[in-house]
């Protein structure tokens, strides 16, 4: 008897060697017998087998499986002891895992968020539904007591596909969260694979939710490079650093009381940072500006 496993992965033919019974009776089984183990006599196509193991070494997650969940195509070939053949090709749904979700931004329980940091996302463990990723089955909320509903300021949902990559991102585009707000993202367990199964939820009472803190307020929308910032309670600069220790750009000056922005010098460059009293020298390149309150503690290596 030949499977032929011609579709997912390509390519491949697995034989499997059976005993034929020295009669006609038309039907021929294939078993695993515990009484017999793993011979020629007896075998099974273990869809769970884990990578690089034994067939009796199952996966328990769809990234280490062998068989990856989807279609298979089936050939079975049977013959009786007057060489009397007939085949059968079957297309099969191997459907073993719950999708998870793998990866979150921000990470769960992140602090130093911006308010308007404009997108957030996940990566699933295999393709979805896309009919199920919408407002219906997606919530934000904030954790204060007046439970703030996110859902009108989501202005955008888009799903990534990349199956070469194993890539299934779920993105979304938030106008913007409260300053110094705590959010909550939640996935109802209406979210759905391509098979119908719901996110694995691992006892929780939601599918499943992950939260950040929204504790720094950005001041403007204009942008610029932000590698290194210079924090000093409500000084801070901006800078493009290059290679030699170089800064460059036009410094746009933002006043904090005043709610201003006026470019104070031309597109040169600089060898140091600028700090201008209460108020901040900055370069208008590629990220926004931010204000820092007094005593607002910074962690090391952060990029606000």
């Amino acid at each position: 008897m030949q499977i032929w496993f011609d579709r997912v992965p390509p390519n491949v033919n697995v034989n499997w060697v059976l005993r034929r019974a020295n009669n006609t009776y038309p039907t021929f089984r294939i078993t695993n017998s515990a009484l017999h183990g793993d011979t020629v006599r007896d075998h099974y196509w273990n869809t769970k087998q884990k990578i690089n193991e034994p067939d009796s070494v199952d996966a328990d997650s769809i990234e280490v499986a062998k068989f990856k969940d989807g279609f298979y195509y089936v050939k079975d070939l049977a013959w009786d002891i007057r060489e009397n053949a007939d085949a059968e090709s079957v297309l099969v749904h191997v459907d073993n895992f719950s999708p998870r979700v793998k990866e979150t931004f921000p990470k769960n329980w992140s602090r130093f968020v911006p308010n308007k940091l404009g997108v957030i996302w996940c990566t699933f463990s295999e393709p979805m539904d896309t009919a199920t990723l919408d407002t219906n089955n997606i919530k934000i909320k904030s954790l204060k007591p007046d439970s703030f509903n996110y859902n009108p300021l989501i202005t955008n949902i888009m799903y990534t596909q990349v199956d070469s990559l194993r890539l299934y991102k779920l993105t979304l585009e938030v106008d913007s969260f409260r300053y110094n707000d705590t959010a909550q993202v939640r996935l109802l367990d209406s979210i759905k694979d391509l098979a119908g199964k719901s996110i694995d939820s691992t006892k929780q009472e939601i599918a499943y939710k992950w939260n950040f803190v929204a504790d720094v307020l950005q001041v403007t929308d204009d942008t610029l490079d932000d590698m290194h910032p210079v924090v000093s309670k409500r000084k801070i600069a901006w800078t493009k650093r290059w290679p030699g220790s170089v800064w460059c750009g036009a410094i746009q000056l933002y006043d904090f009381d005043q709610g201003t922005i006026d470019t104070i010098s031309p597109d040169w460059s600089y060898s140091y940072p600028v700090n201008y009293g209460d108020s901040v020298l900055c370069l208008r390149l590629n990220y926004p500006i931010y204000r820092v309150l007094p005593f607002m503690t910074v962690p090391l290596g952060l990029t606000l």
